[in-house]
């Protein structure tokens, strides 16, 4: 009986302890966490439900993806035929530009390396320099077009104009060979020219024969 009075006391004594141990809850702050609670899972809840509900954008057909398709395809065979375009008209208005180019920029490094200005290319000039390099090929021999003289009996028609003539194996021993002249030297490095046109014709030889005209 004693054993039993004690087991009763020690549990009644435990839970009375128990109960002083848990923390007093106001019947006010308990309403107001339970109302946050409620409100926050409430919250949570219609988020998730939005998400759910927000539409995936549409995917587009296998017919209506091969029609974009093709559209992105015409659009740069388009571009690309323009683009060949503009390079044919600008090889049209401009001539064998690359035949040309070498010569040009011979001389215009021979001008900018003791500080002249760079000429500008003439396309009349182009045409009369390949014209002369044409006949001294045919003849295999170097000579003079005459242009000088004619320009200089009939000033109102044209400005006055200088010619250099030079031949070799290659446009750099052909441009070395007039560089080593006096006159063609004196020709290429004039201060007073703007425009100049070049021509280089190879002959039955195997020589190249150039020929150089400038303007003022």
């Amino acid at each position: 009986k004693n054993a039993r009075k004690s087991i009763r006391l020690n549990r009644s004594t435990h839970w009375y302890h128990r109960e002083r141990t848990l923390p007093l809850i106001n019947i006010h702050n308990y309403n107001e966490i339970m109302s946050t609670f409620t409100f926050e899972r409430t919250r949570s809840i219609r988020g998730l439900l939005n998400a759910g509900s927000k539409k995936q954008p549409k995917r587009p057909s296998r017919e209506e993806y091969l029609s974009q398709l093709d559209q992105k395809i015409q659009c740069k065979v388009f571009d690309r035929i323009q683009q060949r375009r503009h390079s044919a008209e600008r090889r049209r208005i401009s001539p064998n530009t690359s035949y040309f180019a070498s010569n040009h920029i011979l001389i215009n490094n021979e001008r900018t390396a003791i500080g002249l200005p760079t000429l500008m290319r003439d396309q009349k000039r182009d045409a009369e320099a390949r014209s002369h390099a044409s006949i001294m090929a045919g003849k295999r021999r170097l000579f003079h077009s005459g242009l000088t003289d004619y320009y200089k009996q009939t000033p109102s028609k044209e400005q006055p104009v200088g010619e250099t003539i030079g031949s070799g194996k290659t446009i750099n021993i052909a441009h070395q060979d007039m560089m080593g002249s006096v006159e063609a030297r004196r020709c290429i490095l004039n201060s007073e020219y703007k425009t100049m046109g070049t021509g280089s014709v190879k002959g039955d030889d195997g020589i190249l024969y150039v020929c150089y005209i400038f303007r003022k």
